[in-house]
């Protein structure tokens, strides 16, 4: 199984077709085991659900090493979201056997906090830095919940008004159904697959892009970049692009327009929970 793209050259008087690698069949029982097979397309349109409704999830993920930055994102979102607020986390190593760190996992209302089961992914790819596992969440949780927005744990939100526009327009269908709400200054043009190495963490590739990388295909590449949400923006130009009569409101990524825009987000890296505020007070029940 390979993916092809079509390259047009020299004002379209020739047409190339280009292949990728192929990925092994032994991973088509993946599609199936999160419900990502042709087997399951969607025949009903799924009503959007919001944060505070029934059936919305945030999610985190970390390991004992980011546990502190975990503590700052989980306070972030009771503050903006409510104590009442669905939370789903997923130890990926480390944190379920340091006793302290258990302890304060157990006083955080309304959190489903979960172990990450390494054994679903290919060895080649265990290590945390890779991000696969990221792409297994999500697959995971997609085939649990119809809403669920992913937060690393550098993102902090400001007020939870910020996510209306976002919400309203994919009910009303201006948007694509899947929001990245960073830029994505990447160099990939291909799928990727968080099962193979050389797709997921190929050799050489950066994590963060230089101004100099940014025109050249392939050398920085994020390693949580994956086929689920680069075939979701290629679909997106494709719609634009094509400018039916019936899309002339649809709004790619990138459009000046999107709602992403007026997101209300901030990107703090590394930050541990300010000393002055107490934990368990914040996280608790209401």
């Amino acid at each position: 199984m390979a993916y092809s793209i079509t390259v047009k050259k020299f004002n379209n008087l020739s047409i190339n077709k280009i292949y990728g690698k192929e990925f092994s069949y032994e991973f088509i029982k993946l599609l199936n085991k999160y419900k990502l097979s042709d087997e399951f397309i969607l025949k009903n349109k799924i009503k959007v659900k919001r944060p505070g409704e029934k059936g919305f999830v945030f999610v985190v993920g970390s390991n004992k090493s980011f546990f502190n930055y975990l503590r700052t994102v989980l306070v972030n979102l009771k503050r903006v979201f409510g104590c009442k607020q669905k939370i789903i986390g997923f130890d990926l190593g480390g944190i379920n056997e340091e006793i302290k760190m258990k302890k304060e996992i157990d006083l955080v209302c309304e959190l489903e906090w979960r172990k990450f089961d390494w054994n679903v992914m290919p060895k080649s790819v265990h290590s945390s830095q890779f991000f696969a596992w990221k792409i297994f969440i999500m697959a995971q949780i997609f085939s649990e919940f119809d809403t669920f927005i992913w937060c690393d744990t550098s993102i902090q939100f400001v007020e939870a008004s910020a996510l209306i526009p976002l919400f309203d327009s994919i009910e009303n269908g201006s948007i694509s159904p899947v929001v990245l709400p960073s830029d994505n200054h990447h160099g990939i043009r291909f799928a990727t697959n968080p099962t193979t190495q050389e797709c997921i963490e190929p050799a050489s590739s950066a994590l963060y892009c230089n101004d100099h990388m940014l025109g050249l295909i392939g050398v920085c590449h994020r390693q949580d970049q994956s086929v689920f949400n680069i075939l979701n923006v290629n679909s997106e130009y494709q719609r634009w692009s094509e400018n039916n009569k019936d899309e002339k409101s649809f709004l790619p990524h990138y459009h000046k327009d999107h709602p992403k825009k007026r997101m209300k987000h901030a990107i703090q890296r590394r930050t541990d929970l300010d000393s002055r505020i107490d934990f368990k007070s914040v996280v608790a029940c209401c």
